[in-house]
């Protein structure tokens, strides 16, 4: 039995340092406007994470994106873009610009919002059915992953 307990702390303890290396771990909605203002996020997008692009009143503008493995989305209207190593806000912020450079829109409001770190993960190993590597999820914390495993 107090091995048993020693195994768990030990594997609460690994997820916890895990986590705390990955950085924040909820994503949260950033928005770029045409008139420049803009909110700072510090999280980078990286190969396979997958975020939702919102763009005001333009509902066929507005999808789910998976950054591929060259670190690019294909955004309708301005095709392929770079966005690995950019944070939400410099995404939004990128095409806002694109869709205000080539006159598709007067004014876009361009949201994103990171649903899914695939780039990021956390590993869990110890006493769980199935030990490994998860990607880090919105509001994920060391229950969350543990309960992953």
């Amino acid at each position: 039995m107090r091995l048993l307990a020693f195994s768990i702390s030990l594997l609460v303890l690994t997820a916890s340092l895990f986590l705390a290396a990955c950085g924040p771990t909820a994503p949260r909605f950033t928005t770029a406007r045409s008139g420049g203002e803009e909110q700072q996020e510090d999280t980078q997008l990286g190969r396979g994470d997958i975020f939702d692009v919102r763009v005001y009143n333009e509902a066929d503008l507005s999808a789910q994106y998976r950054v591929e493995n060259d670190g690019t989305i294909d955004f309708p209207l301005i095709g392929q873009i770079s966005v690995a190593g950019l944070d939400p806000t410099a995404v939004a912020a990128l095409i806002r610009d694109r869709l205000l450079e080539g006159h598709y829109l007067v004014s876009p409001h361009v949201s994103v919002r990171v649903q899914e770190y695939n780039s990021r993960r956390v590993s869990v190993i110890g006493a769980v059915r199935t030990p490994g590597s998860y990607p880090l999820q919105s509001g994920m914390g060391v229950v969350e992953a543990v309960s992953l495993a």
